[in-house]
């Protein structure tokens, strides 16, 4: 039985213009009961080692590769409350 093939939608500037945010809950100062102060989960080096494993690793043969594009205001009105993380006209 042949394994489906996934898409993955990918664009470069995932890398270098999505605002990641600053990490340890955006503020970059120490809560109190961590042990280390870490970046934002979505930092570029994670996402790099993240596409390096999908590009190079096990699952490769069975991803569909697309390029990817930025999303609406609708669509990131879909799971995002205006303002915090979207900015509206």
């Amino acid at each position: 039985m042949a394994m489906a093939r996934v898409g993955v939608f990918w664009h470069e500037d995932m890398l270098t213009k999505h605002d990641l945010g600053r990490g340890v809950f955006d503020t970059l100062s120490d809560p109190g009961f961590l042990d280390v102060l870490e970046p934002h989960p979505e930092n570029a080096d994670r996402l790099r080692n993240m596409l390096s494993i999908l590009r190079r690793g096990p699952l490769s043969p069975h991803l569909s590769w697309y390029l990817g594009r930025p999303a609406s205001t609708s669509e990131l009105l879909s799971f995002h409350s205006p303002g915090k993380y979207v900015g509206l006209p």
